[in-house]
């Protein structure tokens, strides 16, 4: 059995760095992941930021890009800001932006699921990836991390979700963790488990939701066990 502390960056106020860092690592986790938007405007001086503030922690790290780190695939009217520039910044700046991981007695599959849908050469090289990594059922608990979610919301083109669901059932994935929302939700499909958190920036909407993280406990066999904490006073909810 293992424990993992599964928390939101998205754009984290310095003032909140210190907290957020504290409540985590007095919890005693195994290993620390990260679902998204680890600076505000993706900038080199950001992310350096970043890469400074992760040393803080005392259990490994494992990260994957959020829209504010690298863009996103404009939907109406909005504008396509996800660049193979930006996506190849923050491979060289801050880390891969699609890995396959055992830590903890895990294995962790993060992606950057801003790519689907831009046409970039990225793009189909990731498809490439979960396609090997996803073709048969890993010994380890398997869990996939992206920023945005997967379902119950509309952040995911209904073919790509088809396929992302085809691969996780095909590789065992026991359960998906994902950002962007800065609220907490929880999903079930097919025997998979979908959570996304609360963020340690913000809750939306603002003034209503509380700023946390939240606390994974991970069993040899059933499913994941998990606990929302605020980030003040590290309480759980």
């Amino acid at each position: 059995m293992s424990t993992s502390a599964w928390t939101i960056w998205d754009q984290t106020p310095p003032g909140t760095w210190p907290q957020a860092i504290a409540a985590v690592d007095a919890a005693k986790v195994d290993l620390i992941l990260i679902a998204g938007d680890l600076t505000d405007a993706g900038t080199r001086e950001e992310m350096a930021v970043f890469k400074r503030k992760l040393k803080q922690f005392n259990a490994p790290v494992l990260f994957v890009p959020g829209n504010h780190d690298v863009g996103e695939v404009g939907k109406g009217k909005g504008k396509t800001s996800i660049t193979a520039e930006r996506v190849k910044l923050f491979a060289s700046k801050v880390g891969p932006n699609w890995y396959a991981r055992d830590e903890a007695g895990v294995r962790i599959i993060g992606i950057n699921s801003l790519l689907f849908g831009s046409g970039l050469k990225a793009e189909k090289e990731q498809w490439k990836f979960l396609e090997k990594e996803l073709a048969k059922p890993h010994p380890k608990p398997t869990f996939l991390m992206e920023h945005y979610p997967l379902v119950g919301t509309r952040h995911v083109q209904p073919e790509v979700r088809e396929r992302l669901l085809h691969l996780l059932e095909q590789g065992g994935v026991r359960t998906v963790l994902t950002g962007h929302l800065h609220y907490p939700t929880t999903n079930r499909v097919d025997g998979i488990l979908f959570l996304s958190n609360f963020t340690t920036a913000w809750g939306l909407p603002r003034g209503k939701q509380p700023e946390g993280w939240m606390l994974l406990t991970v069993p040899r066999e059933g499913e994941v066990q998990f606990e929302s904490r605020r980030l003040e006073g590290d309480r759980a909810q």
